[in-house]
């Protein structure tokens, strides 16, 4: 069967012609809510046009980033090299919006600032939300650092788990 004869986008593939040449009817595929099952994404720089407009911009397109690293995120500890978390790098476990289908305990979340960059209204938003664990203490609370550690590596092991199996994690 030639490409052309293929339905794609919304509909599934069609099958082959039966005996007679005929090709079945096309169904539309279930509704999906990942986009990449319709369209692949791409990378389409738009920029100004002389006359006002706007056109395709002419090149190669920029290197994906390669997100963060303990290179690149120099603020946070790197066990592999020994280096310790930056003190101005604080850590705060609250409590998160939203609700989680089955899971027995409240949603949580890691917020982290720079104390050094940050705005003081950013730190001050806290004070209407629980604080469970913090390392901005010095010295730092050794119970809170371990809750926080304990609670990083529940949402690893939860990450790797999804990775693993491929499923969608559906909060």
């Amino acid at each position: 069967m030639t490409e052309s004869k293929l339905n794609k986008g919304v509909f599934a593939e069609v099958s082959d012609p039966d005996a007679a040449g005929e090709l079945e009817k096309p169904v539309q595929k279930p509704m999906a809510t990942d986009p990449s099952e319709y369209i692949e994404t791409g990378y389409l720089p738009m920029v100004p046009a002389k006359d006002g407009g706007v056109m395709v911009a002419p090149g190669a397109p920029p290197e994906a980033d390669e997100g963060l690293t303990a290179d690149n995120l120099v603020c946070a500890a790197d066990a592999a090299s020994g280096r310790p978390p930056c003190d101005f790098y604080v850590a705060f476990l609250t409590d998160a919006d939203g609700v989680a289908k089955g899971l027995k305990r409240k949603l949580m979340q890691v917020r982290r600032f720079c104390t050094k960059l940050s705005t003081a209204a950013e730190l001050m938003e806290l004070g209407s939300v629980p604080v469970h664990a913090c390392t901005a203490r010095k010295p730092v609370d050794a119970k809170s650092a371990a809750i926080l550690a304990d609670f990083e590596r529940r949402q690893r092991s939860a990450a790797e788990e999804a990775a693993r199996t491929s499923a969608d994690v559906d909060l």
